[in-house]
């Protein structure tokens, strides 16, 4: 029994190694690529989204990035086994190999749990209908280019003339 419950121990430490692997090459990739397919499960798009201005509350939003996944990204276009075939030094099909084989681990989490970590990336979990629900995680990582600018409100001259006005009534 006991042996079997270090099997058990050493598999999940295996599983849960390969997950955060496959992580860490997702996150360097998203730093230059705009997509990252992860071959039969779909991909993570990092979109810009455009500095916005709020007419109604007077509030500014800088330009930053939003990561989403679409399942329906399935077909690999090669950048992940790339990534693997450079970090390993191996050949492209034993890369597609170690990629096939974290992408097994990280499925067979998903099909244990229902849900699991992707680390700053943020959470996938499987639906009530077997597909894959991505919600992402703190995204300040992918907005370096924006690094330090917050939202912030900034009340219109004229607006802030007639209030001052109300709160100091001629005398």
């Amino acid at each position: 029994v006991c042996a079997n419950k270090h099997f058990v121990f050493s598999m999940n430490i295996i599983t849960f190694a390969r997950m955060l692997k496959i992580v860490a090459h997702i996150a360097r990739l998203l730093w230059t690529e705009d997509c990252v397919i992860l071959p039969e499960w779909g991909g993570f798009v990092r979109q810009t989204q455009p500095a916005t201005y709020n007419k109604v509350t007077h509030s500014f939003c800088p330009a930053h990035k939003e990561l989403t996944f679409n399942a329906t990204l399935r077909h690999t276009d090669g950048l992940l086994t790339e990534a693997y075939r450079k970090a390993y030094s191996v050949d492209y099909p034993q890369a597609q190999l170690l990629v096939e084989e974290d992408l097994q681990a990280l499925r067979n989490q998903l099909q244990t749990a229902h849900q699991v970590s992707l680390g700053r990336l943020g959470t996938i979990a499987l639906g009530d209908e077997e597909q894959l629900i991505f919600t992402p995680g703190d995204e300040s990582w992918l907005n370096a280019d924006s690094y330090g600018l917050q939202a912030f409100t900034c009340v219109p001259l004229p607006l802030l003339e007639e209030q001052q006005a109300v709160a100091q009534p001629e005398a």
